[in-house]
């Protein structure tokens, strides 16, 4: 049976209303605080950065000296992140009917395979992108110019590498907290099984969610800077953005998680039916 992206979609939206104390308490834990977190820890290099972009010279320099404090409170936050979607899925499922407690202990041993699969993600990206770029990338510049050729392997080289492992490991997560497959390899194996048929109507439906998430960050966009205008890039500027982050973060990775579980189940329910 073919993936049903709406269903998902309506389903998923359902499960979000339906249990909506314990996802919002849950969930601003893991997705809301850690940004507010790592915003107050960041603060003042924020307004430092703010100050840099003036000058590129300046920008380079900061970056240089503070490009890892960075890098490193945004991979705390994309793995606290991380951990409260793992505990979600569980908490969401109707077959394990788990405590709060429970949901942690098996996303906290999720964790390691959740990063396994991460890893095993921006390999098959980075095999892909110089495959592409050495085969295809070569022939298309030539044909069409490096400017269109170069747009164009890097759309071939992020779809094939990106999007379509991504929709087709995609039940990884799940595999994890619901199957009991916490070897990321094993996890995998079991998503790509799993997804078989059904990788190119995922990547679509994944393609349009990320779409809608890039246009309601365009319009947060768009708020930040009326609120510099109002504020200044100053100390004010930031809690307030910090906090507007924090719970658009909060929604996306409800919706996120949501949609990945009735994704899961349906999926699970074809492959049962096929069998």
């Amino acid at each position: 049976m073919k993936f049903d992206s709406n269903r998902s979609w309506m389903e998923a939206l359902a499960d979000i209303r339906a249990n909506r104390d314990l996802l919002l308490t849950v969930g601003a834990f893991f997705f809301l605080l850690p940004t507010l977190v790592s915003l107050v820890l960041t603060a003042d290099l924020q307004v430092g950065a703010a100050k840099a972009m003036e000058d590129t010279k300046a920008l380079t320099a900061f970056v240089n000296q503070h490009g890892s404090t960075f890098a490193l409170a945004t991979s705390a936050e994309l793995l606290v992140n991380a951990f409260g979607m793992l505990a979600l899925l569980r908490l969401l499922s109707e077959r394990h009917r788990s405590t709060v407690g429970q949901a942690l202990l098996a996303a906290l041993q999720g964790i390691p395979g959740l990063m396994g699969i991460a890893a095993l993600l921006m390999l098959v990206l980075l095999t892909v992108l110089t495959v592409v770029v050495i085969t295809l990338g070569s022939l298309l510049i030539v044909v069409l110019g490096e400017r269109v050729g170069g747009v164009l392997t890097a759309i071939v080289a992020l779809v094939a590498g990106g999007l379509y492992p991504l929709a087709r490991l995609s039940m990884a997560p799940p595999a994890l907290v619901l199957e009991g497959q916490i070897n990321p390899l094993r996890a995998a194996i079991w998503s790509w099984r799993v997804t078989r048929g059904n990788g190119v109507a995922l990547a679509l439906f994944y393609f349009l969610l990320s779409m809608a998430f890039s246009m309601v960050g365009l319009v947060m966009k768009l708020l930040f800077y009326l609120l510099s205008a109002v504020f200044g890039q100053g100390m004010v500027f930031y809690l307030l953005a910090g906090v507007l982050n924090g719970l658009l973060s909060l929604a996306e990775w409800l919706i996120v998680t949501a949609v990945l579980y009735r994704a899961y189940r349906q999926l699970t329910e074809n492959a049962a039916a096929a069998g």
